[in-house]
C-alpha cells in the first residue's frame, strides 16, 4: 500500500509538467484519489480508488479506474471505464457519466473440519453505471489545481455469478446506488 501512495504523490507532482492547455484554459486532466469509508465498518477491511481523467474536449472526458478492496476473508479489484458530458463545458462543473465495471472478487472460505486451508474461490462480473456529479476545481494562478469529485452512481449487474453459481452475493459487482468523494488534482 506505501509504494501505491508514493506512486500517485510521484505522478501528481510530475504531472503538471507534461501538462498541455492546448490553448483552451481548461485543466484537461485529473488525477484523484479516494479511500473506502464503508469498507473498515464490514469486515474491518480496507478499501482505495486511483483514477485518471482526460478530456480530448471541454464537454466530455473519459474516466477510467482502479480500486482495490480487502477484508480478512475477501479481496475485491475493480476496472472501471466511464465516459462523462459536462453540460457547462469547461471539463468541470456538473457532469452525467455512463461507465462500465469490471469486477475480480475472491473469497477464501473457512478452514475445513481437518484443519486445511480450502482453495481461493475466484469469480468475475460486469456491471454498468449511470451516474451524475460535480468536479470542483479550486482555481488558483498555477497549472495545477486541488480537486473534488463528488459522484453519485446506480449501477446495473449486468452477468457474473460467485462459485455455487448465485447472482445474490454482495461480492458479485455493484447493483444499486455507490457514492464516492475522490479527491485530487486537476492540470
Amino acid at each position: 500500500m506505501k509504494k501505491t501512495f508514493l506512486l500517485f504523490a510521484l505522478f501528481a507532482a510530475a504531472a503538471p509538467a507534461f501538462a498541455a492547455d492546448g490553448g483552451s484554459g481548461h485543466r484537461r486532466m485529473a488525477v484523484t484519489m479516494y479511500v473506502n469509508a464503508l469498507a473498515p465498518m464490514l469486515d474491518r477491511g480496507f478499501g482505495m480508488g486511483l483514477g485518471f481523467e482526460f478530456a480530448p474536449i471541454p464537454y466530455a472526458s473519459v474516466r477510467v479506474g482502479v480500486t482495490c478492496l480487502a477484508f480478512s476473508t475477501a479481496a475485491i479489484l475493480r476496472f472501471n471505464l466511464n465516459g462523462r458530458w459536462y453540460p457547462q463545458g469547461n471539463a468541470s462543473g456538473w457532469f452525467f457519466s455512463y461507465g462500465l465495471q469490471f469486477q475480480r472478487s475472491s473469497l477464501t472460505p473457512p478452514r475445513a473440519d481437518d484443519g486445511e486451508t480450502r482453495a481461493r474461490d475466484w469469480w468475475g462480473a460486469l456491471s454498468a453505471f449511470f451516474g451524475a456529479g460535480n468536479k470542483i476545481v479550486f482555481e488558483n494562478e498555477r497549472r495545477a489545481a486541488f480537486a473534488m469529485d463528488p459522484t453519485l452512481d446506480w449501477g446495473f449487474r449486468l452477468g457474473g455469478r460467485d462459485a455455487e453459481g448465485r447472482l445474490d452475493n454482495w461480492l458479485i459487482g455493484v447493483s444499486g446506488p455507490q457514492f464516492r468523494l475522490p479527491v485530487g488534482v486537476a492540470f
